[in-house]
């Protein structure tokens, strides 16, 4: 049977969010097409709708650098639905005791402590120009990609990240003091260990999802090669019974060097993410920059069709002036499959004659100085 569940969102309110003071958004469950000159103020709505999920959104800006005219707190609130069931999530930036700023997150207008929680409630893809450069920076760029690629496909991964993250800290400040507690430290290792082990099998079952898709997919963007280079998961596939001591026994005997590094030299944390092109086998670093954006575009669509593979509700894209990017029979294939993937998407251009191309339900709307000045 068909999988034609999907998320989406049936509106969505900014205040003093960026440029905009007030902005109310409807869409009727439909996809959302957005046109307007650079600075109209396009991405800010997608960055809204990309803080409704754990992190930074997709600028990756403090609370403070979206505040209306650097001084207004502002706040997200959205309707959303999947299937027949709706609720509210809502996000804010709040004043703590008149000197310091807090992000605070409601589901349904209860607070809840963890962005962590947004996961169980939403499901959010998105892909911008300033993504462009991911897989030829530094590695914990492609890690933090690959991290919110499998929180689309297992709600606890952000949780388990939080805490392995905060469990490293632990280890190294005790390393530090030298004369630390033995027992202490083998505590920390085992949840350590349990941690490595649970956040590499969740990646590496991600993949392997997307990989299937990738071999079933039939369009004309490049398929991929997809791969996690990851220690602990080579060690898991190598051992699965000894796993857990292998890797306790990698942790004891580095203290020593990772004491006097500041770091821990092992681990899930270390991991990377690399692609390639199916036919050529040229690393995307080495493709042109056309081939580049559209394996992007090819790795947005895979992680969409792997979520209604398990029959899981599709995700909401977020897509950010990628027509541009495109050359035209490219830009034509992804509105394609947008309408064939029966998804909510949020899509961006400056480019209004894109109109003509699509043919599914959706709303479209003219942004100028902020202000929706057409809508369709």
């Amino acid at each position: 049977m068909e999988n034609n569940k999907f998320y989406s969102i049936t509106s969505i309110l900014l205040e003093n969010f960026r440029n905009y003071k007030n902005l109310l958004v409807q869409t009727d469950n439909k996809s959302v097409f957005i046109a307007g000159h650079n600075g109209a103020g396009k991405t800010s709505i997608l960055e809204a709708i990309s803080l409704l999920y754990p992190g930074k959104g997709m600028r990756g800006a403090s609370g403070e650098e979206i505040m209306h005219n650097q001084k207004d707190l502002w706040s997200v609130y959205s309707k959303i639905k999947v299937n027949d069931e709706e609720y509210t999530i809502g996000t804010a930036l709040t004043n703590q005791n008149n000197k310091t700023h807090k992000r605070i997150i409601k589901i349904n207008s209860e607070l809840v402590k963890s962005a962590n929680e947004l996961t169980k409630h939403i499901s959010l893809l998105w892909l911008t120009p300033q993504m462009e450069p991911i897989f030829i920076s530094g590695v914990q760029n492609r890690r933090k990609y690959l991290d919110r690629m499998v929180y689309n496909f297992d709600s606890d991964h952000a949780r388990k990240i939080t805490k392995y993250e905060k469990k490293l800290k632990e280890r190294q400040i005790l390393l530090k003091s030298q004369n630390y507690d033995n027992e202490w430290v083998k505590v920390i290792e085992q949840e350590l260990v349990k941690l490595n082990i649970e956040i590499a099998i969740a990646r590496f079952k991600t993949i392997e999802i997307i990989k299937q898709e990738i071999s079933n997919f039939n369009s004309n963007f490049p398929r991929l090669k997809i791969e996690i280079k990851c220690e602990v998961t080579a060690e898991i596939l190598r051992d699965r019974e000894h796993a857990v001591e292998n890797i306790t026994k990698y942790l004891f005997n580095n203290r020593k060097i990772d004491f006097l590094s500041g770091r821990t030299k092992y681990g899930v944390h270390k991991s990377d993410l690399e692609i390639r092109h199916f036919e050529t086998d040229l690393p995307l670093s080495n493709c042109s920059t056309g081939e580049q954006k559209a394996m992007l575009v090819s790795l947005t669509i895979y992680q969409a069709l792997a979520k209604k593979s398990l029959n899981h509700p599709s995700p909401i894209l977020l897509l950010d002036e990628i027509l541009t990017h495109l050359d035209k029979e490219r830009s034509h294939e992804l509105l394609k499959v947008i309408g064939n993937l029966k998804m909510q998407a949020w899509v961006t251009s400056t480019d209004i004659d894109f109109w003509n191309e699509i043919d599914f339900p959706s709303k479209f709307l003219v942004i100028e100085n902020s202000n929706i000045i057409k809508e369709v």
